[in-house]
């Protein structure tokens, strides 16, 4: 059963606002039934110098990856990780870690996998028309997620994204483009929002695909 979502005021600004929780909130639910607590760090070893009391560790390199093929687990590898971690399809699951929450977004977007001629790419530089936003610009100093008028105006306002503009974040392995597909998705709900999970090292190392050389992103209206 889904525990009932965090009603926090703060977090009204958002377009879903359901997708958050706060510390309060947190602690308040710890050891409820049906509640899972997820850490997932960029530095693998944080989890055991101290987590959130009950929480399982999810390790983005051995369990969200294949471990021969450079793809993410499929559908019975994943299947198998929320059984060892005790997560089922009623579970209530509640993500964090490291990097303002850059690898918890990573982690929610792997639980969330199972040419357009107007798409806006972000966080790159490289690919055509790719506008470079880095993940980090929607951080707050404190590591939570700025206010959505700061977001809008990073977002909207600075590259060009819109509610009926389909956007697609890249990074090097798809894994820092998840933070901003979060933001996009559930913060601004623009509601064409993809993570390319090939990202840059997809790209770039293709045959016949075309990248922008030096600082210009090319033009929006080339997309």
């Amino acid at each position: 059963m889904a525990l009932p979502v965090d009603p926090n005021p703060r977090l009204a600004q958002y377009t879903h606002p359901e997708r958050l929780v706060t510390t309060e909130w947190l602690a308040a639910n710890l050891g409820r039934e049906g509640l899972v607590v997820v850490e997932s760090d960029e530095d693998i070893l944080v989890y055991a110098t101290g987590h959130i009391p009950g929480a399982v560790h999810i390790d983005w390199q051995t369990e969200l990856n294949d471990p021969v093929v450079r793809d993410y687990v499929d559908g019975a590898g994943f299947a198998a990780l929320c059984g060892a971690k005790g997560i089922a399809r009623e579970t209530t699951v509640v993500i964090y870690g490291d990097k303002s929450n850059w690898w918890a977004a990573y982690a929610l977007w792997v639980f969330t996998l199972f040419g357009h001629p107007d798409v806006r790419l972000l966080d790159g530089g490289h690919i055509p028309t790719a506008a470079s936003v880095p993940w980090a610009r929607a951080a707050a100093a404190d590591g939570t997620f700025k206010p959505r008028a700061e977001l809008e105006e990073i977002y909207l306002a600075g590259a060009g994204l819109s509610a009926d503009r389909e956007a697609i974040a890249y990074c090097r392995i798809g894994e820092r483009s998840s933070h901003t597909w979060f933001v996009l998705r559930f913060l601004l709900g623009l509601p064409k929002v993809r993570n390319y999970d090939g990202s840059w090292t997809e790209w770039g190392s293709s045959v016949g695909v075309p990248i922008v050389q030096g600082e210009a992103p090319g033009s929006i209206e080339a997309a």
